[in-house]
């Protein structure tokens, strides 16, 4: 693409060259009478200044023709590099520009998601983090991916995601989370190894193509394994069985369409919930309902009675209305 881009630039002053070139030898030809060669000789002396004198003493018209002639050629060199240096500063310049400009924007990232790949699925996560107004970078090595398609404005690094060095560049010293996303499982592995090896406390999910790589990567560090065909199976063959069920369940898998928020909060050891009951801890002030709690063991208690009372680790589901999320911004 590049290289049609600068063969385009070369194919108007070459036109014009070969234009004041024809003109040249026709003019010497009969309005000094000389033969082909000298004339071609003479009209390309002219028009690339070399200096090397005449070939034939020039009659008084001859010499007039010489000086349009040297003012085409010059004018010549002129376009040519006026349309060049235009090229450069429209294309080169603003690409080199916007390049640093997004990796000045990477290098200043903090607490923001990795996604790395450039696929489908990663184009989701990438709408959906979009939607909640949440940082993240891509990594993708194809130009061609379907990231590049779609938004090819949203921050990228166009490099091998194997790479620590690539890692690195995306800030995942300071990032919050990272997905994988990339076509294989082994590639995949192999980020989840060098990401958990690189920041031991990072939030890591990634994706299968087989479910048998999923303890795999379990062990290699990831906190959530998903994988599109399990998932995508297990939704077809709930909505053939409990469709009602799964009308209801996709409200909650697709928030964004919604006027609703949903959050989990966890209870810390500074958290001013902590040892309140449910009915003391304002989330109705707040425009939140309880949905359930997740204990610090790993259980969950749906529906949770108004006596409950908050402990250190407990995560709390919460849902709420649009508004709640703008008032707590």
């Amino acid at each position: 693409m590049y290289y049609l881009s600068y063969g385009k630039l070369f194919i108007l002053p070459i036109s014009i060259l070969l234009i004041l070139l024809t003109v040249g030898t026709a003019g010497y030809h009969f309005l000094e009478g000389w033969n082909l060669l000298d004339s071609v000789y003479m009209t390309l002396i002219t028009l690339t200044t070399v200096g090397f004198g005449e070939t034939h003493p020039l009659s008084p018209k001859g010499q007039v023709f010489t000086i349009l002639l040297l003012m085409g050629g010059v004018l010549m060199y002129a376009f040519a590099i006026n349309d060049f240096v235009h090229h450069l500063l429209n294309h080169n310049f603003r690409e080199y520009t916007q390049k640093m400009k997004m990796e000045k924007y990477i290098s200043n990232m903090k607490d923001h998601f990795i996604i790395v790949g450039g696929g489908r699925m990663a184009c989701v996560i990438g709408r959906q983090l979009e939607t909640f107004q949440e940082p993240f970078v891509f990594i993708e090595q194809s130009d061609s991916a379907t990231l590049f398609q779609e938004r090819p404005d949203w921050p990228h690094i166009l490099k091998d995601a194997l790479l620590d060095e690539t890692l690195e560049e995306a800030g995942i010293e300071r990032a919050r989370g990272l997905a994988c996303c990339l076509p294989t499982d082994a590639d995949n592995l192999f980020v989840v190894l060098s990401a958990r090896r690189m920041k031991p406390d990072l939030q890591i999910q990634t994706r299968v193509q087989y479910e048998s790589s999923r303890l795999k990567m379990l062990q290699a560090g990831a906190d959530h394994v998903i994988s599109p065909n399990t998932l995508g199976g297990l939704q077809v063959a709930r909505s053939f069985v409990h469709p009602d069920i799964e009308s209801f369940l996709s409200v909650f898998r697709d928030t964004g369409m919604y006027e609703f928020d949903m959050k989990v909060e966890r209870i810390e050891e500074d958290s001013h919930r902590l040892g309140l009951a449910l009915k003391e801890a304002k989330y109705r002030e707040e425009k939140y309902l309880v949905i359930g709690i997740k204990k610090a063991g790993g259980r969950m208690v749906f529906a949770p009675p108004a006596t409950y009372i908050l402990k250190h680790g407990d995560e709390v589901f919460l849902l709420g209305a649009e508004s709640a999320r703008e008032e707590n911004a």
